[in-house]
């Protein structure tokens, strides 16, 4: 049987003379199926017309315009760029080319690799070669080589096109940007499409990677942080066992395992028909004479293979054909062939960026230096902000200048209305930049009044906007705040400051923060109202990253500031932030009287996102208490003020909060209707935190289901999430969640790992509320086994913590479990006592017949009232059949 091809989204199958798109055939003659075939069969190299001609109508004599009109049929099924036209010489297929199994089935692999803005040529032999090292156990390949060689391009299309072998997904992640380990953590995790949390972000980030088993980590662009590859790399390859790596970099990392691709010029043939494509991107008017055909392949020579030159060079077919390419392309590199007659590859490289610096008018220099102060791309409204061009007569919009530069590849697109320079682009832009001379009114002055633009830009782009785009602003954000510090700026530090502090609550490392904030706030004659805000941050941060004990000293200190200041939406936020520490801490009554002052603050100010996020906080305080009725309607309420706003974010919370409340009183269609809202706002905005919560949900609405299967799936599927977050406060809940099916499945000692890894977690986040909670469960386990002391001691220690936070749904339940415990034991007069005293509060919070507390009320009278030799018949069947979950409520 002749092996399948996959080819971009078609499957070719050639045993049955047919190609799949989407597993639907698609219409092609018999002929262009032989030509297809043909060329994908001689894919590693250039196939003549004779040669074709005589393969595909062997014995048959025809006219080269058969070939051409099926050429066009292909490129016509598979796109314009599909099989590549060498001037005079033949054809060549330029699309990666991946043997398949037909019979294999289709499955959706996920991939955070950036889309191809056009046609792959070449590189067969080194593709073939990065995945025979992979299939031979390679676990660390090093694709090696000086930029502008094609690397990214290369592990790019190795990903795509070997997808199907890696079920865990294919991550891309660009550490050009990374400057830091915290730089190189950030890139990893926001390529992993993973928010950071409270845990160690190395430690979160490689049980991430663990998590999703065999998986390929494409991490790109690494030779600037090659200095941290043992302390991150090192230790993600020795956490993550199956996972593999593909590393770009210009330099050998000295790893154990290491195995090195190094990646040469691309071959003449090669070289020719990427110059050929993209000439014919770059002018459709592009129609090369004999001159100029025979001046290509001399120039590509020239150019050295490296793709990168190439591509500039071809750009410019629009104001000089190729032989005037040649001719002022040989004059260049006859000055850098001076040592001994050699043209070194830096230095071709970085004559093909002298060459298109010569090419710009001076505004257009002007404006690619100053866009080198950028970190991690820019959007144009932002490039506006920077780029000063009143210096320059007549000069063009700023926009049109970017436009320009695009055109030119000194500038590369990046999705919607963003942009950013290659790292070899963007250092020599800034040496531009610094350097008196090199353009009207460059030098240090210019380099710092372009960074004093961007900090004052960036300082006052504001929480919103700081999170749009998956926080594509972050490291931005960072270096203008670090930036603003050492010119000893302030204001412009503590703006920065808030917008990199959102940013970073949802892309992380939150240890950042802690660091960004605490140098903001030892800045020397920082005034009151910059204080506050970065007193603010700091304490929040603490907050997030469980370092509770200093977070309250802060806060209070950024209040004082705030009031001294008049700084009104300042101390709006920091009267919330000090809710959510009183909450983490237990203090429940604490806690609802700051979300209280903080809505009245946000009310007076119009700080409407600020008034949604207190009140959703103080339906999940109600909730905890058992006022249900009064947490419905702070969570609708809530809900409604996200919507008005339009923030669909901002929906997500109160979305699962309310499944949660529905589900916790037994109304499960509600929940269930709340629930598939939330995970659809989640999947929309990307938000992982919502997702996980709404996960964890629906696999306890799974269980009261008896769809046993499906709440293991789902609260699996939860539980990696929350650690891929490092969400410890949800994957505590949800192995808590996971302890509850064991039991139910009568996997006791599943159960009770789960239980107990559950109260150690809640121990160490420092959380009484939900450490009372799981204790309960966990004492019933151990009831329902015959360890009696353990079951008392466990019920008595989570009793005490839960009347602590005035956990009243959770107390209910536990006192059912005591019942159910004291009566196992034999103590019937304590086991009622205990159920009485459940009923009671069943009856305060209004819990519905559904409800696990009156679940765990009918179960417990009718083992009571039963005969014992019944009641132990039948306790496998019940056993925590009336379990919900703890709350997992956002915030």
């Amino acid at each position: 049987m002749a092996p399948c091809y996959t080819v971009g989204e078609f499957e070719v199958r050639p045993d049955e003379r047919r190609v799949l798109c989407g597993g639907a055939p698609v219409v092609l003659g018999s002929r262009a199926f032989d030509l297809l075939l043909c060329l994908i069969e001689h894919r590693d190299r250039l196939i003549s017309k004779s040669e074709l001609l005589e393969l595909v109508w062997p014995g048959v004599v025809v006219e080269e315009s058969n070939l051409t009109v099926h050429v066009s049929a292909l490129r016509k099924l598979l796109g314009a760029q599909a099989v590549a036209t060498v001037p005079g010489r033949g054809y060549r297929f330029a699309m990666a080319v991946a043997e398949t199994n037909s019979e294999a089935p289709v499955r959706e692999i996920r991939h955070s690799l950036p889309a191809e803005r056009d046609a792959f040529v070449g590189r067969a032999e080194a593709l073939t070669a990065l995945s025979q090292r992979i299939q031979s156990g390679a676990r660390l390949v090093s694709v090696l080589g000086l930029g502008g060689t094609g690397k990214t391009r290369l592990v790019t299309r190795y990903g795509r096109s070997w997808l199907g072998e890696f079920p865990g997904g294919v991550w891309f992640c660009d550490l050009a940007p990374a400057r830091s380990l915290d730089g190189v953590v950030s890139a990893v995790a926001q390529g992993l499409d993973i928010p950071l949390g409270r845990e160690d972000p190395l430690v979160q980030v490689g049980h991430a990677i663990d998590g999703r088993g065999r998986c390929l980590v494409i991490l790109d662009n690494f030779e600037q942080v090659a200095r941290h590859a043992q302390s991150t790399l090192g230790r993600w390859l020795d956490r993550a066992e199956r996972a593999c790596f593909v590393v770009t970099t210009r330099e050998v990392l000295g790893l154990p395992g290491e195995d090195v691709l190094a990646l040469p010029p691309l071959p003449p043939a090669d070289g020719i028909a990427l110059f050929v494509l993209r000439a014919e991107a770059a002018s459709s008017d592009f129609h090369p004479g004999s001159q100029d055909q025979l001046a290509i392949a001399p120039l590509v020579d020239l150019l050295d293979g490296l793709p990168l030159a190439i591509e500039l060079a071809a750009s410019r077919v629009r104001v000089m054909p190729p032989r005037l390419l040649l001719q002022r392309m040989s004059e260049r590199f006859k000055l850098l062939a001076s040592k001994g007659g050699r043209i070194d590859r830096h230095s071709t490289l970085r004559a093909a960026f002298d060459w298109s610096w010569d090419l710009l008018p001076p505004h257009e220099k002007a404006a690619l230096a100053q866009l080198s102060v950028f970190e991690g791309g820019f959007t144009l409204e932002a490039a506006e902000a920077v780029i000063d061009l009143t210096a320059f007569d007549d000069a063009p919009w700023t926009v049109d200048a970017i436009h320009a530069l695009v055109d030119k590849s000194l500038v590369r697109p990046r999705g919607d209305d963003r942009f950013d320079l290659l790292v070899s682009v963007q250092v020599y832009a800034a040496e531009h930049l610094e350097t008196e001379g090199r353009y009207a009114g460059s030098g240090p002055q210019a380099m710092a009044a372009a960074q004093m633009r961007a900090i004052a830009w960036f300082g006052a782009l504001g929480p919103i906007r700081a999170i749009q785009g998956r926080c594509a602003d972050l490291d931005n954000l960072v270096t203008a705040c670090r930036r603003a510090v050492a010119l000893g700026d302030g204001d412009s530090a503590a703006g920065a400051l808030d917008g990199a502090w959102d940013a970073l609550r949802v892309r992380g490392p939150f240890e950042t923060g802690v660091e960004l904030a605490e140098s903001v706030c030892g800045m020397l004659g920082l005034n009151d109202r910059a204080a506050a805000h970065a007193q603010s941050v700091l304490g929040h941060a603490l907050v997030v990253c469980g370092r509770l004990g200093p977070a309250r000293a802060v806060f209070d200190r950024a209040l004082a500031c705030a009031v001294a200041t008049g700084d009104r939406p300042c101390e709006a936020w920091v009267t919330f932030r000090l809710g959510l520490l009183h909450f983490d801490q237990g203090r429940m009554d604490d806690a609802r009287a700051q979300y209280v002052a903080a809505i009245q603050f946000a009310q007076e100010q119009g700080e409407r996102r600020l008034e949604c996020s207190a009140i959703n906080q103080l339906g999940v305080v109600a909730q905890v208490v058992g006022r249900t009725d009064d947490a419905l309607l702070q969570f609708e309420r809530a809900l409604a003020l996200a919507r008005e706003t339009g923030d669909r974010q901002l929906q997500g919370s109160p979305l699962a909060n309310i499944a949660n409340l529905h589900a916790a009183l037994g109304r499960m269609d509600e929940a269930r209707a709340r629930c598939a809202e939330s995970l659809a706002v989640a999947r929309d905005t990307g938000d992982r935190r919502l997702e996980g919560n709404t996960l964890c949900n629906l696999g306890m609405v799974c269980f009261v289901q008896e769809r046993l299967a499906d709440a293991e799936e789902a609260s699996k599927a939860a539980l990696v999430v929350a650690r891929e977050l490092g969400n410890l406060l949800l994957e505590c809940i949800v192995l808590c969640n996971l302890g509850i099916v064991f039991e139910r499945l009568d996997r006791p000692d599943e159960a009770q790992t789960h239980f107990e890894a559950a109260v150690r977690l809640a121990r160490a986040l420092g959380d009484p509320l939900y450490e009372g909670q799981f204790l309960g469960y966990l004492g019933l386990l151990h009831s329902r086994q015959g360890r009696h002391g353990e079951a008392r001691s466990c019920l008595e220690s989570g009793e005490a913590l839960l009347r602590g936070v005035s956990d009243r749904f959770g107390l209910g339940v536990l006192l059912t479990s005591r019942a159910e415990a004291h009566y196992l034991a034999g103590d019937a007069m304590a086991a009622t006592a205990s159920l009485a005293a459940a009923a009671a509060i069943a009856a305060e919070v209004g819990a519905g017949p559904a409800s696990e507390v009156a679940l765990a009320l009918t179960r417990v009278s009718a083992l009571i009232a039963s005969p014992r030799t019944r009641n132990q018949a039948a306790l496998k069947k019940t056993v925590a059949a009336d379990r919900l979950w703890p709350i997992s409520g956002t915030q």
